[in-house]
């Protein structure tokens, strides 16, 4: 259970003058609930008194808790509820997110170097730029997931459903993607060199100009596009 309150969390944001630099490395915030409705009725309570008030802990981009440039580096965020939240350049780096619920939240450029995702539940989330470099997350719901220019080298997503996902000019050397669920996504010149795609399923899937290798692993029985770029 988390050593926070949402309340308490909520304060802590507020003390800080934002939740830009807010360090929360290492706590331990498992299962707490920062999902948007409990924000929403957050917001609502605190208008009681204020109408027009927006604390700094409020999104009002993704109408979601703000913890936008927070440090959340090694963190404990194991099945906590963030659907919608904010963390724009936020510091991920080796957090425990197992089965958190990111879905609709915005993590632009966020440090996800060796984030553990196992099943997070990611659906809709935009990882543009993010940086996802050895992170695992197999069995993890990425569905319609933005991940254009995303760093996933090494990353282990394994048996990930991708089904629609934006992986447009994403790196994604090494990584292991074995059974995944890349139906209907888009790799427009996503880097594929070494990547393990045993399994996967890549029926209307979009390659075009996506760059392999002889060491890339495709799925038996695939017929590679000829517009897809193979190097040496």
């Amino acid at each position: 259970m988390s050593e926070y309150t949402r309340e308490e969390i909520l304060k802590l944001i507020e003390e800080n003058g934002g939740p830009e630099g807010l360090d929360l490395s290492g706590k331990d915030l498992s299962d707490i609930d920062l999902g948007r409705e409990a924000i929403k009725a957050e917001l609502e309570q605190a208008r009681e008194g204020v109408p027009d008030a927006i604390p700094v802990w409020y999104s009002m981009l993704t109408g979601g808790v703000n913890l936008a440039g927070a440090n959340l580096q090694g963190t404990n965020l194991v099945d906590a509820k963030l659907q919608g939240a904010n963390l724009i350049n936020a510091k991920l780096q080796g957090a425990y997110l197992g089965g958190v619920n990111l879905q609709g939240a915005r993590l632009d450029g966020a440090g996800l170097h060796r984030a553990n995702l196992v099943c997070a539940d990611l659906r809709e989330a935009n990882l543009y730029w993010a940086d996802l470099q050895g992170a695992n997350a197999e069995g993890a719901n990425l569905q319609r997931t933005r991940l254009e220019c995303a760093n996933l080298q090494e990353a282990i997503l394994v048996q990930a459903n991708l089904q629609g996902a934006n992986l447009d000019s994403a790196t994604l050397y090494g990584a292991d993607l074995a059974g995944a669920n890349l139906r209907k996504a888009t790799l427009d010149e996503a880097s594929l060199w070494g990547a393990n795609l045993r399994g996967a399923d890549l029926r209307s899937a979009n390659l075009q100009g996506a760059r392999a290798n002889k060491q890339t692993i495709w799925p038996d029985g695939f017929d590679v596009p000829e517009d897809v770029v193979i190097e040496d």
